[in-house]
């Protein structure tokens, strides 16, 4: 049996990972904050879907699409994990407002936190 190890990609400036040895295959995004008043500027259902949000640019949505990836957010300043599945991005993709200009004119998709799981930290013993 042939293992890849995780790979380290880049789309439009954003670096992520790439790992193929889960099932199903993941990508790792780790980004600084979340968006905090997403759900006010995008004006997506706040009441079900609350004001945070993770932004993400349209190659890598693109890409956890197309390989039917589970999306591992990591944010760096809460030292929490989130994840969620394609098909759940893909349903408020097509269903939601997501979009979002950022001030260097790149668009990015924002999805609420809320669409997310948090992910489990490992143990001691398997860390």
């Amino acid at each position: 049996m042939i293992f890849a190890e995780p790979q380290k990609l880049r789309l439009e400036g954003q670096e992520f990972i790439f790992n193929t040895i889960t099932n199903p295959p993941s990508v790792i995004l780790e980004l600084t904050q979340p968006f905090v008043t997403a759900g006010n500027e995008i004006r997506w259902n706040k009441d079900t879907f609350g004001t945070v949000g993770f932004g993400v640019n349209k190659s890598i949505t693109n890409f956890v699409e197309s390989r039917k990836a589970r999306l591992i957010i990591s944010v760096i300043g809460w030292n929490m994990k989130y994840w969620t599945n394609y098909d759940k991005i893909k349903h408020f993709r097509k269903f939601n407002p997501c979009k979002f200009t950022t001030k260097s004119g790149k668009i990015i998709f924002v999805f609420p936190k809320n669409l997310f799981a948090d992910k489990p930290k490992p143990k001691e013993s398997e860390a």
